[in-house]
């Protein structure tokens, strides 16, 4: 999945998924893989984008839309994140939390993070 996403800017799950084989009568787990690349920051999330009808009216759930880090985030940005160690990444994170969370103490934020 990853390949056919690195050949594209960005894409929905859905036209990801029929690039994949993947549907009613192919193959199953896209959800599991999609998570799994994401949790490896292999792939990211970009946006949401809704359905219209005739009318120009948004329905329905959002579909997502997919890009791997360089290409939504630029090259030399992944490089300069790929130069940190675990700690400095982890330390950001908890630093960002801490602004969105001023009120948690940092057992609660070290939770977040997988920490204990």
């Amino acid at each position: 999945m990853y390949d056919i996403l690195a050949k594209h800017d960005s894409l929905l799950s859905k036209e990801l998924k029929r690039l994949g084989g993947f549907g009613r009568q192919g193959r199953k787990g896209f959800d599991s893989i999609m998570t799994r690349l994401q949790m490896q920051c292999y792939v990211t999330t970009v946006d949401f984008e809704y359905q219209q009808d005739k009318y120009g009216k948004v329905y329905g759930w959002g579909v997502a839309r997919y890009a791997t880090p360089e290409q939504h985030f630029g090259e030399a940005f992944t490089q300069a994140v790929y130069q940190r160690t675990p700690e400095e990444s982890r330390d950001r994170l908890f630093a960002h939390l801490r602004l969105l969370f001023p009120s948690a103490e940092a057992k609660q934020l070290s939770r977040i993070l997988g920490g204990k």
